[in-house]
């Protein structure tokens, strides 16, 4: 069995304002106009999770929607408050016990989706040093496989498929 995990940082958002909580922030207005290309991207690429798991805090909620407008169907979607607290061995935990054992999005933020990337690919892979160099910028999505359920996955077990970076002038 080939599982497929999608791992999305949220699109480009506004700095706080006084008084506002860092969980409160919404997107700018380039991380608006980043969200629909990440769909887009997808569905040029059929690509479609089963399951989508997002934070509950407003710019990763308006990133999801703006992805998902783009895609021919809308997946399952489970809003979780725990992806804007966990750390990476949280995500880890909840991408294995997500249910979804073919395919799975995770909307979240960074540095988790970075850490969980580079954690779950093979060190043997060029792509995820190119990664560690680079960066994650706003919008990333990397795309990762496994040759078993999701449930099951490993550190280093995974493929590197693609990491979508948005363009930026």
């Amino acid at each position: 069995m080939t599982s497929r995990l999608y791992l999305l940082r949220h699109a480009k958002a506004r700095f706080a304002t006084p008084g506002m909580s860092d969980f409160d922030r919404p997107l700018e207005p380039v991380g608006t106009a980043e969200a629909p290309a990440v769909g887009r991207e997808m569905a040029a690429r059929s690509w479609m999770p089963d399951l989508v798991l997002c934070s509950t805090a407003p710019r990763a909620q308006q990133t999801w929607y703006g992805c998902r407008g783009e895609l021919s169907s809308v997946p399952e979607t489970k809003m979780m408050d725990e992806l804007y607290r966990a750390d990476t061995p949280g995500y880890l935990q909840i991408i294995k016990g997500s249910g979804a054992e073919t395919s799975l999005m995770v909307v979240g933020h960074n540095p988790m989706i970075e850490e969980v990337t580079l954690q779950l690919v093979s060190p043997q892979d060029h792509s995820a040093e190119d990664l560690r160099r680079s960066g994650f910028p706003t919008a990333s999505l990397t795309v990762i496989e496994f040759d078993n359920s999701l449930a099951e996955i490993q550190p280093g077990s995974g493929r590197l498929v693609e990491i979508l970076k948005p363009e930026r002038s």
